[in-house]
């Protein structure tokens, strides 16, 4: 056989930066660096220990940027728990500080009025629950569930 076909993904951050050089040793072709944690400083100091490993080792090593992107976040509820009941509006607030209820929650994302259009799908609790935006007021977003 003249060499695998197979390609050794690993995942590398915060625990696994220093010892980037054991993972080319054992066989790494490929260095993962999630882009849904941590800084953007972190993940440079991740790319760079990769390529420093790379060149010492006179390998070849690919980086991978999973950029599944920001996951918007609810703020703080009034109860550890909101009940929405089907065809009630829910207001989705940006940014703000009131705690959320029934009638609506603050998001994380600014820009979460601009992003939208009115007949657009939201999942809520990792799609969990599937609401429609029904409408886009100033920077507030109302949908139904």
């Amino acid at each position: 056989m003249t060499g695998r076909r197979t390609k050794l993904v690993c995942t590398v951050g915060p625990a696994t930066v220093n010892r980037i050089d054991e993972l080319v040793a054992a066989g790494m072709d490929v260095a993962r660096v999630n882009f849904s944690h941590g800084t953007p400083d972190a993940r440079t100091r991740a790319a760079r220990s990769v390529q420093a490993a790379a060149e010492r080792s006179g390998r070849a090593i690919a980086l991978l940027a999973d950029l599944a992107g920001p996951k918007v976040r609810l703020g703080e509820l009034v109860d550890d728990e909101v009940t929405l009941e089907p065809g009630a509006p829910f207001r989705l607030r940006p940014g703000g500080d009131m705690p959320g209820s029934s009638a609506g929650a603050d998001v994380s994302q600014a820009s979460l009025a601009v992003d939208l259009r009115p007949g657009d799908r939201i999942l809520l609790a990792d799609g969990a629950v599937v609401a429609q935006l029904a409408l886009v007021h100033g920077v507030h977003a109302a949908h139904r569930r």
